[in-house]
């Protein structure tokens, strides 16, 4: 996943990337992303997934399918957990998304 935000990225980008400006780039989106660990509610994981921070507001997108059937999420960012208490915002199952607020994370997050 966070080689596939890398290549996005870096599609988005309008002017040439210099060697060190895609260095910088790929370790911004790193730091932007976090491992989504779903937990049911006798306390074993059920899933867990990969997501981005889309705002420093602690807005994350996810696969919706990481998230269904969870009753509590465990978010880490470079393997510190920064929340237990994120809240689901929106899924969309046909798209396979989810949104989230994380309260905690988001300092890093996806610029275009």
């Amino acid at each position: 996943m966070p080689y596939l935000l890398l290549v996005i990225l870096i599609c988005l980008s309008s002017t040439a990337v210099s060697a060190g400006q895609r260095a910088e780039l790929f370790q911004h989106a790193k730091a932007a992303t976090a491992l989504v660990v779903a937990i049911n509610e006798s306390s074993q994981s059920v899933s867990m997934g990969s997501g981005f921070f889309l705002s420093d507001d602690g807005l994350l997108v996810t696969n919706a399918h990481v998230v269904e059937g969870s009753s509590r999420l465990l978010v880490y960012i470079q393997d510190q957990l920064v929340a237990t208490a994120s809240k689901v915002l929106v899924i969309d199952g046909d798209a396979d998304l989810a949104a989230l607020r994380v309260y905690g994370g988001g300092e890093q997050f996806v610029r275009r």
